[in-house]
């Protein structure tokens, strides 16, 4: 360019000073946007990654230098969600929301929260309120009529479970499409050397009836150890009928089944009186194959729906058992459970057994009579991930006792 051409140029761009504000402008803001995107593109590439810890990091930093940040606000609110911390997560939202209250992802935001908490009336009133900003959205739809199922379901199921604990429900078998569950246990015998018991199991739910799930253990005792694999399958055929079978095998030892195959059948119902909401009852069977005997597992178990989301849990089983050169014998046993809210994300049980025993394998082949009592609790870290811990004390004929301690951890993604 000339310098008759650059005289001519700097005229023009001074004789439109919206365009010389403009470019201004884009000088000052220029390293502000850069940073926003920068940012930005940080966070989305660590939620790629799964990394939700990182790009919680990464927000909080640019919340600190810019606390104003709408956009830095809203997606702490949904790494909140993500992460489980539903109650903060609804506080982040609400507050971004009224500072912006068009924003239809910050609504859908909010919703989704809301919907994952149960709270299902206010999650319908926020999508109506989306789609009148959107009508055409389908994911606003999608959910709209995912709430209104669900709805319908809480009908239904209200009167046998109780509002409480179908909340809980919706949040973790409506929700979340996968579930892993990894746990530990150690077995003290006043006998014998102690065992230990260590277990994954995934569960995969296709949709809103078929639901698959596979598992590994891992037995020690005696100085040997046993792996086993296991995976079953179950469908329901309504809001209150389910059918599951599985299977497992382990090669050929003497601490743990070498193979085994169970069927469960479980059926609510809508019976309700006095104090009592609903039952659930299960009727469940099992073939069970150690190293040198056999056993069949026939059984029955109810849980009583109470108030203030109280359960009892009574189960009845009996077994026949067939070892090698032996006669085949029957053997009863029964047990109690109480499961109780002691605080909002905490739940405790007790519960106590009774019965006797001759399936046990190596060193307890015999007969035995057993009391059982038990204790255990329940802690949920928002909805989608919980840590239990139990123990148990149990004692035996011929003065024999054995303690059993263990944990676990479950997360549902």
């Amino acid at each position: 360019m000339g310098l008759l051409e650059l005289q001519s140029y700097r005229r023009r761009l001074f004789r439109y000073p919206s365009v010389m504000g403009a470019l201004v402008l884009t000088v000052i803001l220029a390293p502000q946007l850069r940073a926003q995107r920068d940012w930005l593109t940080d966070v989305r590439q660590q939620v790629a990654a799964k990394d939700l810890r990182k790009a919680a990091q990464i927000i909080d930093a640019r919340l600190k230098e810019e606390p104003n940040d709408l956009e830095a606000q809203a997606w702490r609110a949904r790494i909140l969600s993500w992460t489980g911390d539903l109650a903060e997560a609804e506080v982040q939202y609400r507050g971004v929301l009224q500072r912006t209250p068009n924003d239809v992802d910050v609504i859908i935001g909010l919703a989704d929260v809301l919907l994952w908490q149960g709270k299902l009336a206010e999650c319908s009133s926020l999508l109506d309120r989306a789609q009148g900003l959107e009508p055409l959205n389908r994911e606003i739809e999608e959910r709209r009529t995912r709430v209104r199922e669900l709805t319908r379901k809480q009908a239904s199921d209200v009167t046998e479970k109780g509002a409480s604990s179908l909340g809980h429900e919706l949040q973790r078998s409506d929700l979340y499409h996968y579930s892993l569950t990894i746990g530990t246990e150690t077995d003290l015998f006043s006998y014998s050397s102690d065992a230990q018991l260590q277990s994954a199991a995934l569960a995969i739910r296709w949709n809103s009836r078929l639901t698959s799930n596979f598992s590994a253990n891992v037995y020690r005792r005696l100085r040997s150890s046993a792996e086993q694999l296991s995976s079953g399958i179950a469908y329901r055929f309504s809001a209150n009928q389910s059918l599951a079978v599985s299977f497992g095998a382990a090669p050929h030892q003497q601490i743990a089944a070498i193979r085994q195959v169970s069927l469960d059948y479980d059926r609510g119902t809508r019976f309700h009186a006095g104090l009592l909401k609903g039952v659930e009852l299960a009727g469940h069977s099992a073939g069970i194959w150690f190293d040198g005997s056999q056993v069949t597992v026939l059984g029955t178990s109810a849980v009583a729906y109470l108030p203030r989301d109280w359960w009892t849990t009574l189960v009845a089983n009996t077994a026949r058992t067939k070892f090698q050169g032996l006669s085949p014998a029957w053997t009863l046993s029964f047990a109690a459970k109480v499961s109780v809210p002691v605080r909002s994300r905490v739940r405790v049980e007790v519960g106590a057994g009774s019965g006797a025993e001759n399936y046990s394998t190596i060193d307890q082949i015999g007969r035995i009579s057993a009391r059982t009592y038990t204790g255990g609790a329940h802690y949920s870290l928002g909805s989608a991930q919980e840590f239990s811990t139990f123990a148990a004390y149990q004692q035996r004929s011929h003065g024999l006792t054995q303690i059993s301690i263990g944990g676990g951890y479950g997360l549902h993604f």
